[in-house]
């Protein structure tokens, strides 16, 4: 049950990581936000086989506030017949344009995240997350993106380091492909690749994801989504 239940939360901080288009369709995020006075709708469904079989379906809201800063929520909800997580998230985010080190463009973002398991009526205790990110170009078509934080539940003892690695390749402007990890500490770390193709070029993207826990049996979480972007307000 232990294990079942740091699988599940494993899970949780993975989605809610993910909130904002310089996450996904990865989970590590890179160090970029929405511009000022746009906003994005991103929506994917995700189907997973750990600890139990599940599908959730997500909605993922962001817009930028001012320059370098980005507000964004984020509602998963599972299917009828799924085992999966119900989950709600708030997230933050700051980059600057200044925010730059050696070739490398800084940033950071605070979320906040819960979790109701299916079968139960209550929100499990939210989770607290501060997060580093570095962005830099490695190559013209190549570029690496390094994640370091901290995660805190209820109780002060929860606390957890969490930290992230994902190398990009974008060989046209249409699409785009990575490989990345994630680890958490007392959980096993997440290893994971994807691609996008853009069905409207910087504004309406289709991605998929596959993602896999390390030493855990059928633990294959894949994705499927759209991401629309550039919307004024």
């Amino acid at each position: 049950m232990k294990h079942a239940h740091t699988l599940s939360m494993a899970t949780i901080l993975m989605a809610l990581h993910s909130t904002g288009h310089a996450g996904r369709p990865l989970a590590v995020e890179d160090a970029g936000v929405t511009p000022k006075g746009q906003c994005q709708v991103e929506a994917w469904l995700e189907s997973s086989r750990a600890p139990e079989t599940s599908q959730v379906a997500t909605l993922a809201p962001a817009c930028g506030l001012a320059d370098g800063l980005e507000v964004g929520v984020e509602l998963g909800m599972p299917s009828r017949t799924s085992q999966g997580d119900q989950r709600r998230g708030l997230a933050l985010k700051w980059a600057p344009e200044a925010a730059q080190w050696a070739g490398w463009q800084m940033g950071a973002k605070a979320s906040w995240g819960q979790g109701k398991p299916a079968g139960s009526g209550r929100w499990q205790d939210g989770i607290f997350t501060v997060l580093g990110m570095a962005s830099r170009p490695l190559a013209p078509d190549w570029t690496l993106h390094v994640n370091l934080g901290v995660d805190a539940g209820g109780d002060p003892s929860d606390t957890t380091a969490q930290t992230g690695l994902a190398l990009v390749w974008t060989p046209h402007e249409k699409c785009m492909g990575f490989l990345e990890i994630t680890a958490s500490e007392h959980a096993p770390a997440t290893r994971g690749a994807g691609m996008r193709y853009w069905l409207v070029t910087d504004q309406l993207g289709l991605d998929v994801t596959v993602s896999q826990t390390n030493a855990v049996r059928q633990s294959t979480t894949v994705t499927v989504g759209l991401g629309w972007y550039g919307l004024s307000f």
